[in-house]
This record gives structure tokens, sequence and C-alpha cells, in this order.
């Protein structure tokens, strides 16, 4: 059972560093390229920083369910920290549903009424998606604490989130996270990585195969995997791929401009 959980966890931690990495490459290569410094960009700024924050606070995350494996008795009279270094995950993701639900609605926007788009009547100020994400994240906090009066009774067999929490908050977060998937299917990513191991999760009280306690941390290693495999595919597009440049040759006597798809300055010698 705990090498299941360790081989879930490793996984984790490898999907944690690629979306870390990337995202950081993603973040400091649009920053220092002016060109690529648009308004349109502003919600993919946001969700690379979201997407490298997550990546971090789940590598702790995965970090700790390691050690409560290998290690116990370091966390047995601080069982709490199971909690407190998963919410922050948690928080992240559900932010960035709200996140990626703005973009897919913006790009609508923005091909669909192109011309109403930019001239500004449609866009939407960035300030209120991110106050509108936050305050999506922080109701996890109020459900937890508030509704379902959750006192960090951690039961001794558990190791990740899923078990920790109570059962009131358990039934408020599969829910919650599986319905807010279904805006987002329109992207396989979302709907492999996000959506299923959320139904599964929702599964694991009747099922024994998707309980916590024996597969480990997989909601939270899936939705890693998944930001990992968007974040090269980003890079891919914004950064790896090299931009065309126009240049300048003249043929017969006739000056004529072309697009050079490499970055090297080549010569070329034509006769008459």
């Amino acid at each position: 059972m705990d090498s299941i959980i360790c081989m879930v966890c490793l996984w984790g931690i490898a999907c944690a560093i690629v979306t870390t990495s990337v995202n950081v490459k993603l973040i400091t290569g649009l920053m220092s390229n002016k060109s690529k410094k648009n308004d349109e960009m502003r919600l993919f700024y946001c969700r690379f920083i979201i997407d490298m924050c997550f990546g971090i606070s789940l590598f702790t995350s995965v970090l700790i369910t390691l050690l409560s494996i290998r290690a116990p008795d370091l966390i047995q009279d601080y069982r709490s920290i199971i909690i407190l270094h998963s919410l922050p995950w948690s928080n992240l993701a559900a932010c960035r549903s709200i996140i990626a639900l703005s973009i897919t609605a913006d790009r609508v926007l923005a091909a669909y009424f192109p011309i109403s788009y930019r001239t500004g009547k449609f866009m939407m100020p960035v300030w209120l998606i991110i106050s509108t994400s936050i305050a999506f994240a922080l109701s996890e906090e109020i459900v937890l604490f508030g509704c379902c009066s959750y006192d960090f009774v951690v039961p001794a067999n558990c190791k990740v989130f899923g078990c920790a929490v109570n059962k009131c908050f358990y039934s408020f977060w599969t829910i919650h996270k599986s319905a807010n998937r279904l805006a987002l299917l329109d992207t396989v990513v979302v709907l492999i990585f996000d959506f299923i191991p959320s139904l599964c999760g929702s599964m694991s009280l009747t099922a024994s195969f998707f309980n916590f306690e024996v597969i480990g941390p997989y909601i939270a290693v899936a939705k890693v995997t998944g930001c990992a495999i968007e974040a090269i595919i980003v890079a891919v597009f914004l950064i790896a791929k090299k931009p065309k440049q126009l240049k300048s040759i003249t043929v017969n006597g006739k000056k004529v401009t072309v697009v050079n798809h490499s970055t090297k300055q080549t010569t070329s010698t034509f006769q008459k």
C-alpha cells in the first residue's frame, strides 16, 4: 500500500518540479521580451504565476506525505501539518479554475467581437477576475472551519488531504471541484487530469480502489501533471518558437522582401 503511495508521490514531485521550472521560464521570458507584452496576455501572466505557486505548494505537500510514510514518528504529534500544507494547493487549484474560465471567455470575446474587444468594450477588468478567483479559493476555508467546524482531528492512518478533512468538507470539496470543471471541459487536459480524478475522489467512500489511504494524493498529483503538460505546451509556442523575420534580397536588379525562418543571417549572391 505504501509503495503505491510513494510512486504516486514521486511522480507528483517530478511534475511539480516541471510545472514550477517551466512557468518560471515562461514568466521571466515573457517579462524580458517587450514585444510579447500586451493586454491580451494579462490573464495568461496570472495563470503562469498561479501555476508556479501551485507547483511549489504541491511539492511541499507531497514531501510531507512521503515523510509521514518514511518517518511517521517525526510528524506524529504534528499531523495538522497535512491540512496546513494541503490547503494552499487546493486554494490555488480553485483560483486557477476561475482564471482558466476567464481566459476561455476572454478568447471567445476576442475571436467573435474583435473590434469591440480591442476598443475595450468587452475587455474584462483583471482586478475583478483576480478578486473573484481569490474569493472563490478562500471559500474553502470558510466552509472547512466555518460551516463544517473542522477541529484538526486527523485519523491515525491518514497521510493525505482527502482523508484528513471531515466528511462535511469532503463532500463539499469533491462536488465543488467536479462541478467547477464542467465549465472547462473544452480541453482534454482538464478532462483527464482534473475532472476524472475529482470524480474518482467522490467515489472513494464506496469504492476502496480510489481510497486515498491506498493510492495516496492522486487528485493533487493528477492536477500538477496536467499543469506540467500545459506549461510545456505553452512554453513550446511562446518561447521555443522562433519569430519570423523579414529581410530584403535583390533578384535580377529588383528588391524583394521575403520571410526569413531562421535567426541566423545568411547571404546569397545572385548573378545575372
